[in-house]
């Protein structure tokens, strides 16, 4: 049997420095995700918080991770932090030309944290070896961090933030989003428009193309690509949606004794989501080949 290694980062502090602001739920999420892979007998749980999660901290203990694993071996790496895109550099992104990227501690725009990065890393695992990839962040073209007092139709007050990081303007135009409203110098033209930018379709998820080396890891993403994850609060304290929800549909079916797939989780997580009925939009994701979502959720088997 191979061994179990995880990695659980949680950003609820940036430097501030970097202008971000900061988050509640999760450092929460790391935390309960330790849990629960201390229950599925995981060898190694490292976690990365706050100020230890730099970007050269979160890449580098990857990176040696993945260069310990072996046939049978089960890495997991979740992170659960403000997310926010940038424009594609080097031409891989053929479809919104964006670039999805994760807040570090010591955030950059200019040198940022993007899915490339995570994804270099990746193309090195051991062929025998299996990745989880968790995401709990904002991969969204609507960039907003301001924060809201939801109420869900389900009469439950939530204090709701989107895990969304607004980069500065000159990052942001890079983006190819508007960064103001070109029709108002439009309209000082007599008799001419200016044709709408076209709109840009929904990119992949965090991380992960599906090619013919997507068949050794799963993704699962808070959102899609043109929405929001959002931290909010839960009875237990501050958490994610996603990775509440789904860490609830794992844990009520471990209490039980029972095992659950990936893919079983993910669709029970999403049936979650609705039923909450919450005042904002957020489908998570699970991306990776469809043997690998029958995986039993951390191989375990309670």
């Amino acid at each position: 049997m191979g061994k179990k290694i995880a990695i659980c980062v949680g950003q609820n502090d940036y430097d501030p420095r970097t202008g971000v602001t900061p988050l509640r739920g999760c450092v929460n999420d790391a935390l309960l995700i330790g849990e629960m892979l201390k229950l599925a007998g995981f060898d190694i749980i490292r976690q990365i918080h706050n100020e230890a999660a730099t970007q050269e901290g979160i890449l580098s203990r990857l990176s040696a991770e993945v260069a310990k694993l072996r046939d049978g071996d089960h890495l997991v790496f979740w992170n659960s932090s403000h997310g926010y895109q940038v424009q594609d550099r080097n031409g891989d992104e053929l479809v919104d030309g964006l670039d999805e990227a994760i807040c570090s501690y010591d955030t950059d725009p200019r040198d940022p944290l993007i899915d490339d990065k995570f994804g270099n890393i990746l193309s090195r695992i051991h062929p025998g070896a299996f990745v989880f990839f968790g995401s709990d962040s904002c991969h969204s073209a609507t960039l907003s961090r301001a924060m809201q007092k939801m109420q869900s139709s389900n009469g439950s007050n939530n204090k709701a933030v989107p895990r969304l990081w607004t980069p500065p303007d000159d990052v942001f135009f890079r983006s190819g989003k508007p960064t103001l409203d070109i029709g108002n110098y439009a309209k000082g033209l007599k008799g001419k428009g200016i044709s709408a930018p076209r709109k840009m379709s929904k990119s992949r998820r965090f991380g992960f193309r599906q090619t013919e080396k997507s068949d050794n890891y799963l993704l699962l993403s808070g959102c899609k690509a043109d929405e929001q994850s959002w931290d909010t609060e839960f009875p237990q304290g501050n958490h994610g949606v996603m990775t509440y929800h789904f860490a609830m549909t794992v844990l009520e079916a471990w209490s039980a004794k029972k095992s659950i797939s990936y893919q079983v989780a993910y669709r029970s997580a999403i049936a979650r989501i609705a039923k909450a009925k919450y005042n904002f939009t957020q489908n998570p994701q699970l991306e990776g080949s469809a043997s690998f979502k029958q995986r039993l959720v951390f191989d375990h088997k309670p």
